[in-house]
C-alpha cells in the first residue's frame, strides 16, 4: 500500500495547535510557525488561524524629544505601537481573519485612554468573538468618558476571561466596574494593587477559576461571593492570613502558596488545609523563601512543625495528584506519609522535593566517577586528581548500589518503593 505523501489535514491542525498554545501569549513561538509556512502551501490556513487566535496591542510611552518640546501642562499621552495600527487596519479591513481573534493582550505602558482608547475600541468591535483579555501594565486612565480605556473595554460584551498583571486599580474605579459587569468565568489577577481600598464590590458572575498572588490579601473573599457551588480552579498565595475553603464545595484544583518571607506561618498552612472540600482532586504547595539568607533554623523549624502536626495525613481522600516539589518539609516525614495506606488513599501522582535525593549519591555521577577513573589510568600525577581515592571508592559503591536496586538511591529509593506498593506514581523534583 503506498503511502500517502502528505501529512493528514488532522494532523497538520494538531501540530499547530499544539505549537501555539502556551501558558501566556509572550511565550508563543512565531519564529518556528514562520519557518513551518515554508514547508507548504498547505499549512498556510492552519498557521493564520492559529497566528490570528490571540493578538497584541501594544502602548508606547512617548519619546523623551515629545516630552521636551510639550508646552502644555500635560504630559503627552502614550500612543498604540506602529504594528498595533497596522493590525487594527487589518482587522477592520478583513472580517475573515477578525472572526478567528479570541483572545486580546493589552499592554498598556501605564497609561492608557485617547488614542490608546481607541484602537482598542475598534479591535473589540472588529472581533465580536474575543472572550479572552489580559491586561498588563495598567495604572491609570488618561481618557474621560467616552473616550476613556474601561469606556472602550467595556465593548467587549463576549468576554468570560479576564487576565491582569501590573494593574493598579481601585477596587471601587471605572476598570475593575466594568470588569465586574461581564459574565466572567475566570479572573486571575496578579500583582494588583488596590491602594488603600479595603473592600471589594460584590459582582454577581460565578467564577470557575481564579488566580488571586502578589497582592494585598484583602477583598479575597468578596469577590468570590457568588462562586462558592461553581468554582473549580482557585490559585492563592498566603502572607501570614489562614484562609477558610469550607465554603467552596466543588472545588478541584488548589495551588498554594505561601510566602514565608512575608508572614506567612506554619499555623496558617495547617489551619488553611484542614478546611479542604471533600471534591479536592488536585494539590500543589509552594513554600516561598525570596531571600537566600534566611536562617536554616527557621526553614528546619518550619519543617518541624509541619510534620509534627501531620499536615498531610489530613488531606482530602479524593486527593488524586499531589504536588511537593517546592514546600518544606522534612524527607522524613514526607516518608512516613507515602507508607501509609491510610493517607490519600486515592492518590495517584506525587510530585516530592529535591530533598529526598541522597546528598552522597549526587556527588558523583556514575559518567564523572568514570572519567575520573580514565584519568587515573591515564595520569598518575597527585596535583592532577580532583577527587580524592576515597571518593571515587565511594561513588564507585553508590553506582553498585543503583545497578541493583531499579528504584535509585537512599531516601529516594525507599519513596519509590513505598509508592509503588501503593501504585502511586512519583516524580522526582529534580526530574
Amino acid at each position: 500500500m503506498p503511502v500517502p505523501s502528505f501529512l493528514p489535514t488532522e494532523l497538520i491542525a494538531e501540530i499547530f495547535v499544539k505549537l501555539m498554545k502556551t501558558e501566556t501569549l509572550r511565550q508563543r513561538d512565531l519564529r518556528t510557525l514562520a519557518h513551518l509556512c515554508l514547508v507548504s502551501k498547505r499549512f498556510l490556513p492552519f498557521a493564520r488561524q492559529e497566528l490570528y487566535r490571540a493578538i497584541s496591542l501594544k502602548i508606547v510611552e512617548p519619546s523623551p524629544e515629545e516630552y521636551y518640546y510639550c508646552h502644555s501642562y500635560r504630559i503627552p499621552q502614550a500612543k498604540p505601537s506602529r504594528d498595533s495600527l497596522l493590525l487594527a487596519a487589518t482587522l477592520k479591513a478583513s472580517p475573515e481573519i477578525a472572526d478567528l481573534v479570541g483572545t486580546l493582550l493589552l499592554d498598556l505602558a501605564d497609561r492608557a485612554g485617547g488614542e490608546g482608547a481607541q484602537i482598542v475600541k475598534e479591535v473589540l468591535t472588529a472581533c465580536p468573538r474575543i472572550t479572552e483579555v489580559e491586561i498588563a501594565r495598567f495604572s491609570h486612565d488618561e481618557g474621560e468618558g467616552g473616550d476613556s480605556f474601561a469606556a472602550a473595554l467595556s465593548l467587549g460584551k463576549n468576554i468570560r476571561i479576564v487576565h491582569t498583571a501590573g494593574v493598579s486599580a481601585h477596587p471601587h474605579g471605572t476598570l475593575m466596574s466594568v470588569l465586574f459587569d461581564f459574565d466572567l468565568q475566570e479572573l486571575h489577577l496578579v500583582n494588583q494593587h488596590f491602594g488603600d481600598a479595603v473592600t471589594f464590590p460584590f459582582p454577581s458572575f460565578q467564577l470557575r477559576s481564579y488566580t488571586h498572588l502578589y497582592q494585598d490579601d484583602r477583598g479575597f473573599q468578596p469577590i468570590l461571593s457568588a462562586s462558592h457551588q461553581s468554582l473549580r480552579t482557585l490559585h492563592i498565595f498566603s502572607t501570614g492570613e489562614a484562609f477558610d475553603l469550607t465554603p467552596f464545595r466543588n472545588l478541584m484544583t488548589l495551588q498554594y502558596e505561601c510566602h514565608m518571607h512575608e508572614g506567612a506561618t506554619s499555623q496558617d498552612i495547617i489551619s488553611t488545609l484542614s478546611t479542604l472540600p471533600p471534591s479536592l482532586a488536585s494539590l500543589s504547595l509552594h513554600s516561598v523563601y525570596w531571600s537566600r539568607h534566611e536562617p536554616a533554623e527557621e526553614e528546619l523549624a518550619h519543617n518541624a512543625e509541619l510534620g509534627a502536626r501531620r499536615v498531610l495525613h489530613s488531606l482530602p481522600d479524593s486527593l488524586r495528584y499531589l504536588n511537593l516539589r517546592n514546600f518544606l518539609l522534612s524527607p522524613d516525614y514526607i516518608l512516613d506519609f507515602i507508607a501509609s495506606p491510610t493517607a490519600c488513599p486515592n492518590l495517584r501522582r506525587l510530585i516530592v522535593p529535591t530533598t529526598l535525593a541522597d546528598e552522597d549519591a549526587k556527588e558523583l555521577p556514575r559518567f564523572e566517577a568514570e572519567m575520573q577513573a580514565e584519568r587515573r589510568k591515564t595520569y598518575d600525577v597527585p596535583w592532577m586528581k580532583a577527587y580524592s581515592d576515597e571518593e571515587v571508592a565511594r561513588a564507585e559503591r553508590y553506582i553498585a548500589e543503583q545497578e541493583q536496586d531499579e528504584f535509585g538511591f537512599g531516601l529516594e529509593g525507599e519513596a519509590r518503593k513505598a509508592c509503588d506498593a501503593r501504585g502511586i506514581r512519583m516524580i522526582s523534583g529534580a526530574e
